[in-house]
């Protein structure tokens, strides 16, 4: 569908400036790339795996330390016992014989020198600790230096993984803007290879000009809020006639209900005092029947009042049917008889239900029209004066039988 313009200088500005847009490219194309991101991530689970091992091995060298200290300080204690030796003797000494009660001894005590050499034996491992002690404390101090220095990498790391993140996002948008923009960019060149440029001395300018002031004026009229309102009201009109036309039929609710059209559910609802009923679960044919019957004639009724391009007429087919007790019954009406009390029919509601028809023809002065195509002959004059045809009994029907003679 081709788009006109007039070849005014604001609109030749225009033009160019979208031709302009229909011309972009974009600067540049950032691809998002995964693996340098991807490489800062297995990075950094390397650096902490041996953040853990390096925090591990300073644990275990410090518990080194202290059972090595706990050591030299029972051996000290150990040394300080034993060297009371030095001032006994071995000499005279019998380590067999108990000293207080010279009983035999199953095992001799240790003689000065067992205890002189134990406690030598003791120096030397408190000496040999002492001097391993700042080897293993160098090492714990060069342990928690390398310790710092992965803490700090991994700080490090964090960083790059962020910053790679955020580049990633930013791309990402990046990217997303420049389909947005071609896609916008191919939209507008449509327009302009679709666009016919008018002869400013055309009169589509003051025609546009008067569309444009009543499209003004239809969408003031035409707000949402007041479509809702207006609607709002229309249909308690509505529903005010279908009450009072419920009322005449005598429907199941109508004499305790306000009755309405509910537009978005296409349904007819029964307002009762505990809750709403829809129409199908009013449970009978009448009932079905008659809230068709009070929306229609309430509807028409309201079209022709304010005058709206509706036909103005409705066509029933064989509405009495569902006061009879069965089909068969109804069908074997011959269309003559007007005692429908014999074929078992709910006369009065009959009755009803026709007067309800004639009523909403004359009040609306004629301008209303109800074609109704029935088995059923009511013994009213005012029926009888609405036939246009004779029942089609006896050889007469809609199709004449000569119509079928060769």
């Amino acid at each position: 569908m081709s788009k006109y313009l007039f070849s005014d200088t604001t609109y030749e500005v225009l033009i160019d400036e979208l031709r302009q847009v229909a011309e972009w490219s974009p600067n540049r194309l950032i691809e998002v790339q995964e693996s340098p991101l991807e490489r800062e991530r297995q990075l950094g689970r390397e650096l902490r795996q041996a953040f853990r091992i390096k925090q591990q091995d300073i644990n275990d060298t410090e518990n080194y330390l202290k059972q090595a200290e706990g050591f030299t300080s029972e051996a000290n204690e150990q040394a300080i016992r034993l060297n009371a030796v030095n001032a006994f003797s071995d000499s005279g000494i019998d380590h067999a014989v108990c000293p207080l009660c010279d009983s035999k001894l199953d095992v001799p005590t240790p003689s000065i020198q067992d205890l002189t050499y134990a406690l030598s034996r003791i120096k030397q491992n408190v000496a040999s600790v002492q001097q391993e002690r700042p080897h293993v404390q160098n090492y714990l101090t060069k342990q928690k230096d390398e310790l710092q220095a992965i803490r700090q990498e991994i700080r490090s790391t964090d960083q790059r993984l962020q910053a790679l993140i955020t580049e990633q996002e930013t791309a990402t948008r990046l990217r997303d803007t420049n389909y947005q923009a071609a896609w916008t960019s191919g939209r507008v060149s449509l327009y302009l290879d679709n666009l016919s440029v008018i002869n400013p001395d055309s009169n589509i300018k003051a025609h546009a000009s008067k569309l444009i002031t009543l499209i003004n004026d239809l969408e003031q009229q035409l707000a949402y809020e007041q479509i809702e309102d207006i609607l709002t009201s229309i249909l308690n009109v509505i529903g005010a006639k279908m009450t009072i036309r419920a009322s005449k039929l005598q429907l199941e609710h109508a004499a305790n209900s306000q009755y309405r059209l509910d537009i978005k559910k296409l349904t007819v609802i029964a307002d009762t005092p505990d809750r709403p009923v829809n129409m199908d679960r009013m449970g009978s044919g009448e009932n079905w029947l008659g809230c068709h019957l009070i929306t229609f004639l309430s509807l028409h009724e309201y079209f022709i009042n304010k005058n709206r391009p509706v036909p103005n007429f409705l066509i029933l087919d064989q509405p009495s049917q569902v006061y009879f007790p069965s089909e068969v019954a109804y069908k074997a009406l011959d269309g003559k008889s007007q005692n429908l009390g014999n074929a078992g029919a709910d006369v009065l509601a009959v009755q009803r239900m026709f007067d309800l028809l004639f009523e909403a023809v004359e009040m609306l002065n004629n301008q209303f029209q109800i074609i109704v195509i029935e088995h059923a002959n009511l013994n009213d004059q005012r029926f009888q004066d609405a036939l246009v045809e004779d029942p089609w009994t006896e050889g007469s029907a809609l199709i004449p039988e000569s119509w079928l003679v060769e």
